[in-house]
């Protein structure tokens, strides 16, 4: 078992609430705080040799320092020669570094939802997120583990609470584009195509602006549904049953899916925005 783990990656992309779910296992989290009269280096060198008689989960790191000083600054103050010494230390506490990525679109949304506004542009995020790749991923020194905490997740989940030590109480699953892989089927089109020839005839718009209207709420609200209600005052329930009036024809089963979810004896709920009628 790995005494101390590190989670990195851009802002957004999930990394609180990883470290909570860690929590839930056994893991302190340690909230980091620099002594001004060293250098960053010392500080965390610091920090990686102290014994916390325990496991403990630390959310950023010397990592994004390095990340976020060069995308603003042009350097860094660690050098890498001083990185692969921390990276060292990172091993000899039994730790690892995760580095977590979603796509630009998701951070986006994660951003919105937070703060409910960012000054981050798909474009920067996605180089940030090659950033932390090219920084970690060629690196030798200690195990690093790369996960996507997005629609890539759920089967990397299932296979983790098979072997979770502590029982859960409960699982959260994520619907759609998860538990169903509507890449296979045309649901995704013909949901966009719905939504926007809803737009279409309740604001009186022509389609290509429906289609900007709905990308826009998507990212400022996280729904269109939510941006609807607010903004025009169209009921919620309106718009998803008439978006969510799709042709399933072409989804198919996933037996092996449905077996290793059977094989979870915990309580399972099913997070979506989608109407239940569809998820049923």
């Amino acid at each position: 078992m790995n005494e101390l783990i590190i989670l990195e990656g851009p802002s957004g992309v999930g990394k609180t609430e990883t470290a909570k779910m860690l929590a839930l296992k056994g893991y302190k989290y340690l909230d980091i705080a620099l002594d001004p009269r060293l250098s960053i280096a010392e500080n965390y060198k610091n920090i990686l040799t102290a014994n916390y008689h325990g496991r403990v989960v630390i959310d950023s790191s010397f990592i994004s320092e390095i990340i976020y000083s060069t995308q603003k600054k042009g350097y860094s103050s660690i050098s890498d020669s001083d990185f692969s010494s921390l990276l060292k230390l990172v091993k000899q506490q039994r730790g690892k570094i995760i580095l977590l990525d979603s796509e630009n679109e998701d951070i986006m949304r994660r951003l919105y939802n937070r703060d409910n506004k960012t000054n981050m542009t798909e474009s920067q995020i996605g180089s940030l997120r090659e950033a932390y790749k090219k920084l970690l991923l060629p690196r030798q020194e200690c195990m690093i583990d790369y996960v996507r905490n997005d629609k890539l997740m759920p089967k990397m989940l299932i296979e983790k609470v098979m072997r979770a030590e502590i029982p859960l109480e409960c699982i959260v699953f994520d619907y759609d584009n998860t538990l169903y892989k509507p890449e296979e089927v045309n649901i995704i089109k013909q949901l966009k195509y719905r939504m926007c020839s809803f737009i279409q005839k309740n604001l009186n718009v022509s389609f290509t602006d429906a289609q900007k209207i709905r990308k826009e709420y998507r990212k400022r609200y996280g729904s269109v549904a939510i941006g609807l209600h607010r903004l025009h005052n169209i009921s919620s329930d309106d718009f998803l049953n008439y978006a969510y009036d799709l042709d399933l024809s072409e989804l198919h089963k996933d037996d092996k899916l449905r077996e290793s979810l059977h094989n979870i004896t915990e309580k399972k709920i099913i997070y979506t925005n989608a109407t239940e009628n569809f998820v049923k």
